[in-house]
């Protein structure tokens, strides 16, 4: 009978003791698992910043060649209205 109770309180140890060993391991995937989606939200967030910055930029670019091409016809509109002029005020009689 003592073994009987000695064995049952060893058997009763080693599941306390697979169980604490069960609940470490499920801790240490919960912390894992927890550092993977924060490491996932930080990249989906430096993804979108990078969508922004690029479509920024392009929306800059596009801009930028508009007033290009605003600025060109403007001069080429000059030149020929000062060609004109030029014409026009010149007498070589």
């Amino acid at each position: 009978m003592v073994e009987e109770k000695e064995e049952k309180s060893k058997e009763k140890k080693q599941e306390k003791q697979k169980e604490e060993k069960k609940k470490k391991e499920y801790e240490t995937l919960k912390i894992k698992r927890g550092g993977l989606e924060k490491l996932r939200d930080v990249f989906s967030i430096i993804r979108d910043l990078l969508i922004i910055i690029i479509l920024v930029g392009l929306v800059l670019v596009v801009l930028l060649v508009i007033l290009g091409l605003i600025i060109g016809f403007n001069k080429l509109k000059g030149s020929e209205e000062e060609e004109k002029e030029g014409k026009e005020g010149e007498t070589y009689y």
